[in-house]
């Protein structure tokens, strides 16, 4: 733009201007994008978070529902064989009068907190059998 001016008496004085606009709404769009930008990549910072979780909580699963199984094997074969000879025998001296009742009955209360202790171990087995079949989708 150019401009002419007289101060005074004088005269002469030229003026030119020149501007650059520079759209304040694309400054807006930019910060927008960029926000947009920052979104996308928290989203997948998060998703990267839960596959974790989602990985160990599964190979977490797996490697119980194995040690339960082998407990489970242990009690079945040989626990819960040993504590029906346990009460089996307990009666039998029982009744024989091999044993007085006290004895008896500390007998059959260790094989019973044996046979009980394999139950829970089963339940626990089943439990974790189930859980692992829900995180399957079977």
């Amino acid at each position: 733009q150019y401009g002419f001016q007289k101060i005074g008496d004088q005269s002469g004085f030229n003026s030119y201007q020149v501007g650059i606009q520079i759209p304040l709404i694309f400054m807006k769009t930019r910060a927008k994008a960029k926000a947009a930008q920052l979104q996308v990549q928290l989203t997948e910072q998060e998703n990267k978070t839960k596959e974790l979780r989602i990985n160990n909580l599964y190979t977490t699963l797996i490697r119980e529902c194995k040690q339960l199984e082998v407990n489970w094997d242990y009690y079945k074969n040989n626990a819960l064989p040993l504590a029906k000879e346990q009460r089996n025998g307990a009666l039998l001296s029982y009744k024989e009068g091999a044993m007085d009742y006290l004895a008896f009955l500390q007998n059959m209360k260790a094989a019973i907190a044996l046979e009980l202790e394999s139950w829970k171990v089963l339940q626990e087995y089943q439990e974790t059998k189930i859980q692992l079949a829900y995180f399957l989708n079977e």
